[in-house]
């Protein structure tokens, strides 16, 4: 599948809902304050969503997936390596943002990171089950490639 602003949107889409109500629960709870929670969240959803449709879409315009017809195994394979590749690259981004609100969640360095590094282990289960869902989607259940063009007889 081509790179497309729309399938990374939708791809976008599904994964910070699940972010978003995962960063809800454990702001509201660290803060004490559901109003506090829901604010925090918002705001990393909305800097993630920007940062997550842009680093996907542009790890398929550089690195588009394979066109060829292959079995599942190797829509998979390709799948598990292009993810990982695209989730360090999110992460990096996101990285500044989401320690500076584990930092107020906390109110201490340690526990910033402690929270920061047990949300995104939660949330790299949530972006490879995502990401691979969709990609295996695109390849069997998306909406048909064009045949490549037959070449001419010599």
């Amino acid at each position: 599948m081509d790179a497309s602003i729309g399938n990374s949107a939708v791809r976008g889409l599904t994964y910070k809902t699940g972010t978003f109500l995962t960063n809800l629960l454990a702001f509201s709870y660290l803060t004490g304050s559901a109003l506090d929670g829901t604010g925090m969240s918002a705001l990393i959803t909305a800097y993630s969503y920007g940062s997550y449709v842009a680093t996907d879409y542009l790890w398929d315009t550089l690195y588009p997936r394979s066109a060829e017809a292959r079995t599942p195994q190797e829509v998979l394979e390709e799948s598990a390596w292009r993810t990982t590749a695209k989730f360090v690259t999110y992460k990096a981004v996101n990285m500044p943002v989401m320690l500076g609100l584990s930092y107020y969640a906390t109110g201490t360095g340690a526990g910033a990171v402690g929270l920061y590094a047990g949300l995104s282990v939660f949330k790299a289960g949530l972006f490879y089950a995502n990401n691979m869902i969709w990609d295996y989607y695109d390849a069997y259940a998306g909406p048909a490639r064009p045949a490549a063009p037959a070449a001419a007889a010599p």
